[in-house]
């Protein structure tokens, strides 16, 4: 059965929307979301298509440091509902 993996989300969120509708790829379409680590320029655009699909697993082990991240880089329950947050949080 093919798969469609998405490897990061890159660093702006609306850049990413845009070049996959470019690409005619739907944020929905994507089965898995894979993140190497936690630097901005790698998971930013979560803010925008965790709206369309929250199949997120990660590559990264510590969950106590990713939880850090997710707050430091702006991932907060004011920006995402909380169903959501815990989607990210218990991929990872």
């Amino acid at each position: 059965m093919k798969k469609n993996v998405m490897f990061d989300t890159g660093a702006n969120g609306d850049i990413l929307l845009n070049n996959m509708k470019k690409m005619n790829i739907e944020p929905e379409s994507i089965d898995v979301i894979v993140l190497s680590h936690y630097h901005k320029d790698h998971i930013k655009g979560l803010e925008k298509i965790i709206e369309f699909n929250n199949k997120i697993i990660s590559t990264v082990k510590d969950k106590t440091n990713s939880d850090i991240f997710l707050v430091i880089e702006g991932f907060h329950l004011n920006r995402l509902n909380e169903d959501k947050i815990k989607a990210i949080v218990s991929n990872i």
